[in-house]
């Protein structure tokens, strides 16, 4: 039987999270780092990761009550039924009003500015 030899960058993916959490140890964060220096293509995904990262991050940031995001839970969000369409910000849309809601959330009707 063939012993099988594992791609680490078949492994890399799973880690994006964490690492850009900040929720590595110091040893993992080295590893991939100098995984990185040597595989471009892993690079250039994790990088894509990131900005995808960075806008849902910023998104979820902009749609959470103002002054609430310290200390946050998921028992303070679903306690947290102030919000309103007029305390929205969605970065390039202009929020109009709330649609409906339920169970999963609520729904706003939004123009996105670059559009019209």
């Amino acid at each position: 039987m063939k012993a099988r030899i594992e791609n680490p960058c078949q492994k890399m993916e799973q880690y994006f999270q964490s690492y850009l959490d900040g929720e590595l140890t110091p040893k993992e964060k080295q590893i991939i780092d100098g995984h990185f220096q040597s595989c471009e293509e892993c690079k250039r995904l994790f990088q894509k990761y990131g900005k995808v990262y960075k806008q849902l991050k910023s998104i979820f940031w902009n749609l959470a009550p103002k002054g609430k995001m310290e200390g946050l839970t998921l028992e303070s969000l679903e306690e947290s039924e102030e919000m309103d369409s007029s305390s929205l910000e969605v970065p390039g849309f202009k929020i109009l009003e709330l649609m409906g809601q339920g169970s999963m959330g609520k729904v706003y009707k939004a123009v996105q500015i670059s559009l019209g």
